[in-house]
């Protein structure tokens, strides 16, 4: 068990195999970064903010409650990994999630906040996705399935509308056989 004492100060685990996390307690929430490191077995992550550098995973595992507080990069998550309420407050990158469900997720509001990503194949409900300008990044998020995702703008007039699949958002992100719905999934 590791019980952190100062509030936001971050445990850090580099180079190594991990199998399972320790029992961590903090009175505010955990920082925790890894990197260069193997995620052996299926590790659930639970309220904590959360940093991944050249991390790969064995097994599914589950990412609630979490905030991503640098860019997440070339990081490939194994099939059936849930993310449940996960902010990624700098996007994602050339990141690999194929056949993966996000629950609740906001992916950011940067241009290329899903930039090179490949994201088939995903149930994608209640999400939150950045205002794609003409100049940004594509991702593929073919076969996918969306319901109740907004799109949201920031900026000097920040709202969110409905996530409706047209041509713009076509030849940005590859939707090719996706489905949308705004009621439940």
């Amino acid at each position: 068990q590791v019980q952190m004492t100062k509030t936001g100060a971050t445990l850090s685990f580099a180079k190594t195999k991990i199998k399972k996390l320790p029992n961590m307690q903090s009175e505010g929430q955990v920082h925790l970064c890894l990197e260069d490191c193997q995620l052996t077995d299926a590790i659930t992550f639970h309220k904590m903010k959360l940093g991944l550098r050249n991390v790969s995973m064995l097994k599914p595992c589950e990412f609630d409650s979490i905030v991503f507080w640098d860019k997440v990069v070339d990081i490939v998550f194994p099939a059936q990994t849930n993310f449940r309420l996960t902010r990624f407050k700098e996007g994602l990158h050339g990141v690999i999630a194929s056949g993966c469900t996000f629950d609740g997720c906001n992916f950011g509001f940067s241009q290329n906040a899903l930039s090179d990503c490949l994201l088939t194949q995903c149930t994608f409900r209640n999400c939150r996705f950045p205002f794609l300008e003409e100049h940004s990044p594509v991702a593929n998020l073919a076969g996918g399935s969306f319901a109740q995702c907004r799109i949201q703008w920031s900026g000097q007039f920040a709202h969110e509308e409905s996530f409706v699949i047209n041509s713009h958002w076509l030849r940005k992100w590859n939707l090719a056989g996706a489905s949308l719905s705004e009621g439940p999934a």
